[in-house]
């Protein structure tokens, strides 16, 4: 199995695992705070001052209110896309973490990834805090460029994603 295998099987097992509950919620949404979200996105405007823009976590908001606004419909079908979709990116980011940061095989990353895919508290996590599903995706990828800080594109991506991490992290 290859490494791009490997990291797309992870993707698509978390989505389909975090899309298994979605589905047997249909129509009704997931979480508290998923109610939070779709109110905002219904709102179609992500307010921001410059003095939070370190302090709070406006990545999510932003990103899901743009696409209700570019795709329209219904938010809570949208959130019922995202939330999984959020999930296969924590799944393949722990693949990521693993064989990059860790250094294990593509296989021993692949059950990482599949193991978190089917860990309870990540999946609770997951239900209704979009916020830190993204800042926790945005971490694993971050946490594999400190072994390479030397390079100048490893410093970059860390640096980027560090900062993605913090306006999408509650």
């Amino acid at each position: 199995m290859t490494e791009v295998t490997g990291f797309l099987t992870c993707f698509l097992v978390g989505f389909v695992v975090r899309m298994v509950p979605e589905l047997l919620a249909f129509p009704n949404p997931i979480g508290f705070d998923t109610i939070h979200y779709a109110a905002v996105m219904k709102g179609g405007v992500v307010s921001l001052h410059w003095t939070t823009f370190f302090t709070s976590s406006w990545l999510f908001p932003a990103i899901s209110v743009s696409l209700h606004n570019v795709l329209g419909g219904d938010p809570f079908m949208l959130l019922k896309v995202l939330a999984p979709l959020l999930f296969g990116l924590n799944a393949a980011g722990v693949f990521w973490f693993a064989r990059r940061m860790l250094g294990w095989s593509v296989g021993t990353s692949l059950l990482a990834g599949l193991f978190f895919s089917g860990q309870l508290a990540s999946l609770r996590i997951s239900w209704d805090l979009l916020r830190n599903t993204l800042g926790l995706g945005f971490l694993l990828f971050t946490l594999s460029f400190t072994k390479t800080l030397d390079e100048r594109r490893s410093l970059l991506c860390f640096l980027l994603l560090s900062l993605l991490s913090v306006f999408a992290h509650e």
